[in-house]
């Protein structure tokens, strides 16, 4: 145990060392390999720049959460080697996808069944297709914003922006910024850095670790602080997939709501089998504030462009609102703390998978 505590304490103490230091100590940035590399070495997701036309990046995430979520916008899976989601907030709100294909046919394929398959689309529309800077950009609209989308090698890109008049210019500013590809590779060695200190700490030290239990109730009465629900891992033929929660779920909860308010936690879950579900769950501080986002839910809903209201019911103590977009029936309520919403596609009979759900809550 002391010889672990050692490693350990020396860990923490590289990394601090890495924090306060490392940036100096790092070489000079230098373009990191393109997308199609020539020496060998596996294809790495592009670098996006910290800021372009006044937007200042505010949140970036690859990895299994980021190729999650572009599956599941997907909705049909796909090869891929890592995935990136990035969001940037000024003069506009933008969000960028990035997906990286094993291999240059796999990504051909996949712009393919983009182009083949968008002509059927009810949430896009397709607007125009245009050359800029060596791609075919394809320009849709839809859900309020402009959305591009174009390949670059192993990358397949989306952009969509809003809050602007003028969506072109900022595709054309994000396509010729210079640092696109290297401005950021010296923070991300230092992370990379810091990522394998923290591995090795996991890989020597699991044991110090402490044991997991379960979550209290949404309002709690002994004065601790309210955590998450426990979803089930399985209910009406359908399996738990992925559960994600944490700064990665707020993050893309408050990207689905495009306006912030106040949360402790999130978490997005993901059911398949006889059907496929998504689960939203938003923790609010207080009472008050959940109240308030469930209200603000309700009173915009009839002017989206997305959902159509369809009904309000009771179930189980709960009022349950049901709106339907994008192919899925969607139902959403307030339970003290938390705010669900549930979507449902791939079955005749959604209110039968609501009602298990909420019955193994």
């Amino acid at each position: 145990m002391l010889k672990k505590l050692s490693v350990i304490a020396l860990l923490l103490l590289l990394a601090a060392l890495a924090l306060t230091l490392g940036p100096s100590l790092l070489p000079q940035a230098v373009p990191p390999p393109p997308a199609t590399p020539t020496n060998g070495e596996a294809p790495r997701l592009p670098t996006l720049p910290e800021q372009f036309a006044d937007l200042q990046l505010v949140s970036s995430e690859s990895g299994e959460a980021a190729m999650r979520e572009i599956l599941r916008l997907h909705r049909n899976p796909f090869p891929m080697v890592d995935g990136l989601i990035a969001q940037y907030s000024g003069a506009a709100e933008v969000t960028v996808w990035v997906s990286l294909s094993p291999t240059l046919d796999e990504a051909n394929m996949l712009m393919e069944r983009m182009v083949e398959t968008m002509p059927a689309s009810t949430v896009f529309k397709e607007e125009s297709v245009f050359p800029l800077a060596g791609q075919q950009i394809y320009h849709v609209t839809g859900m309020g914003m402009d959305h591009y989308y174009w390949l670059d090698g192993l990358y397949v890109y989306w952009l969509a922006v809003e809050g602007t008049a003028e969506p072109l210019t900022v595709l054309e500013a994000q396509k010729y910024h210079p640092s696109w590809r290297f401005e950021m590779l010296k923070k991300l060695s230092v992370i990379a850095l810091l990522l394998l200190l923290a591995a090795l700490a996991l890989t020597l030290g699991p044991s110090l670790l402490p044991q997991a239990v379960p979550p209290p109730p949404a309002t709690p009465t002994n004065g601790e602080a309210p955590r998450l629900p426990t979803l089930p891992e399985q209910f009406a033929d359908l399996q738990l997939v992925s559960s994600e929660s944490g700064e990665a779920a707020m993050r893309e909860i408050l990207r689905l709501h495009r306006n912030p308010f106040p949360m402790v936690d999130g978490l997005i879950a993901q059911y398949s089998g006889a059907a496929e579900v998504t689960v939203w769950v938003s923790l609010s501080p207080t009472l008050d504030e959940a109240n308030m986002l469930m209200e603000r839910m309700v009173e915009t809903m009839p002017a989206s462009t997305v959902f159509k209201e369809e009904s309000v019911f009771p179930l189980a103590g709960q009022q349950i609102y049901h709106v339907t977009g994008m192919g899925m029936d969607h139902y959403y309520w307030l339970d003290g703390l938390y705010v669900y919403w549930l979507a449902v596609e791939g079955t005749a009979e959604p209110l039968t998978v609501l009602e298990a759900f909420i019955q193994n809550l």
